[in-house]
């Protein structure tokens, strides 16, 4: 099979990767005219419905502010002085202004100015007269405030009748430019405009008072009747005429529309501006990425090389340094090169270490075996004895061998060691009892001291308390300071078991008992005989035993 680099390899993978993508730039740019006419639509009408959407959102506050308004106690007594003062407090800080008027449009307040100053009727006869006869809420056209002088626009609610009071009808009333917050949320082409027009085609707010202003009569293309558009559209609606665009939308709860109209030719300018700017910006690309795709390729291969060395070097047992690149994951297996030649290293020092440390622990061991099959031959009466008490003294080494081994020759635990030797013995917790704290044995102590507890089960289970079911042995240790000097006392007591006497002859485990196991760990041993039980204690510097004796 032929092969080629890398660098031809990530030229076939560009060219992959443009191709479909250029025929697919030659779709887009046959569809532009489809996709740039639906998208003008869309955005249109979004942005007509989020106008009426905020004008039906004001219309609606103001709505509830009648509502609440309405429903006061003083209205309903007739006590309008009152009500003027309270509702002007209560609307202080918002553009509403409240009018109560009777049935003919004479107006009892205005919140606008004080109380009692002298009112006329309201300019809204008409708007008062639907609202009477019907019943019902009801949003008037734009019209110029006779109060205010300024252009607004009026949402009327009808009072039951009362004998308190000759209200008819309240008002809530709002200056036409604050309906110009509408605007800020929208963005609009350069030459277009939005308006908000009334039922009679009057412009109540526009997005651009340059050119149109509240009260104007609202301006659409030739082709599109104006008497349509205010009493037939009912929905959702766009126009498109001789390069004209014209959306109209309805604002619910009122007779008002909400119209966007504009040029084509200026919605569209951005658009042709951002496809010049992809076609040129893809070539632009297309070059720039070539050059890097090349510029990657030389440096992808120049860092595969040199892991390649690295690997050589491993091969030989060289500990090589981690290659420095700019890719994290060329990094990460030259990092792990540089740690696998590093541990290689390290292992093979190890292992050296472990030879010379394992034939000196051989030597130790083999010694022991040597010196308890010379003891064990002197005191056996038979071939069996002795080869049953020799087995027995092994296996309790190897117990000792055991727990070094599984924990690779470092600490081991006290309690561990006594668990591991006396389980065969008795039930620890039950007739055996360990208390003491917690200390990690170094591996002469462990086998030292494993020895001596290995005897001393030995002997409880064949003449002690652990021979008889009622006694039991009580195992502790301590650690106390003497002239600065952390030490450990280790003891063995024997109770509830057959009458002890001392022993005429003393063999290999009186030994170890009495002198082996002091000696070795540069203590102080101590045996009696109570006619109780046994007694053994250990008194040694609680170094000899542990690494660390500052953590005991």
């Amino acid at each position: 099979m032929k092969r080629f680099s890398i660098s031809v390899w990530l030229t076939a993978l560009l060219f992959l990767l443009f191709l479909p993508l250029f025929l697919f730039f030659l779709f887009l740019v046959a569809q532009l005219k489809i996709s740039e006419d639906a998208a003008l639509e869309r955005r249109t009408l979004r942005t007509a419905v989020s106008v009426s959407q905020g004008t039906q959102h004001i219309i609606e506050s103001m709505t509830q502010t009648l509502n609440v308004v309405s429903s006061a106690q003083e209205l309903a007594e007739g006590n309008l002085q009152d009500f003027h003062a309270k509702t002007r407090f209560a609307l202080k800080d918002t553009a509403n202004f409240i009018i109560v008027v009777r049935e003919d449009g004479q107006q009892l307040l205005n919140t606008r100015v004080p109380y009692n100053t002298e009112l006329g009727a309201i300019s809204d006869l008409a708007g008062l007269a639907t609202v009477l006869s019907r019943d019902d809420i009801h949003v008037s056209g734009i019209f110029k405030g006779r109060t205010s002088d300024q252009w607004v626009f009026n949402v009327t609610k009808a009072l039951p009748p009362r004998s308190e009071t000759t209200a008819r009808a309240i008002i809530t009333t709002r200056n036409a430019q604050e309906l110009e917050s509408v605007f800020q949320t929208i963005s609009l082409p350069k030459s277009w405009i939005a308006s908000i027009v009334d039922g009679s085609g009057r412009v109540v707010v526009s997005s651009d008072r340059t050119k149109k202003s509240p009260g104007d009569l609202v301006g659409v293309p030739d082709n599109v009747d104006l008497a349509r558009v205010l009493s037939d559209i009912q929905q959702n609606e766009f126009m498109r005429e001789k390069g004209d665009v014209l959306t109209v939308v309805k604002v619910r709860g009122s007779d008002w529309k909400v119209i966007v109209q504009g040029p084509v030719a200026t919605a569209q300018e951005s658009v042709y501006d951002a496809w010049k700017i992809l076609i040129f910006g893809s070539l632009f690309f297309a070059i720039l990425s070539a050059v890097v795709f090349y510029l990657f390729s030389f440096y992808l291969r120049k860092s595969i090389r040199g892991i390649a060395r690295m690997a050589k070097q491993l091969g030989t047992g060289e500990i090589v340094s981690p290659l420095a690149s700019r890719i994290s994951e060329i990094d990460t297996v030259a990092k792990a090169l540089s740690d696998a030649s590093f541990d290689r290293s390290q292992r093979e020092d190890t292992i050296t270490l472990v030879m010379r440390e394992l034939a000196h622990r051989t030597k130790n061991l083999i010694a022991v075996v040597i010196s308890m099959v010379r003891q064990s031959s002197r005191r056996a009466n038979s071939t069996e004895e002795m080869t049953k008490t020799l087995i027995d003294r092994v296996m309790g080494l190897g117990f000792s061998i055991d727990l070094l081994t599984a924990r690779e020759w470092g600490g081991v635990p006290i309690s561990d060691l006594l668990e591991k030797q006396l389980s065969n013995f008795g039930n620890i917790g039950q007739n055996i009892c360990l208390e003491g704290p917690d200390i990690s044995l170094r591996a002469e102590a462990v086998q030292h001291l494993g020895m001596a507890i290995h005897e001393l089960a030995t002997n409880a289970g064949k003449h002690g308390s652990l021979r008889d079911a009622n006694g039991r042995v009580d195992v502790s240790w301590k650690t106390f300071d003497v002239d600065g000097i952390q030490k450990l006392e280790f003891l063995w007591q024997e109770r509830g078991g057959r009458k002890v006497k001392i022993p005429k002859d003393k063999g290999f485990g009186s030994q170890i008992l009495e002198r082996f196991a002091a000696m070795a760990l540069n203590g102080v041993s101590t045996i009696t005989y109570e006619p109780a039980g046994l007694i053994w204690s250990l008194t040694v510097p609680l170094e000899t035993l542990t690494d660390h004796p500052s953590n005991s």
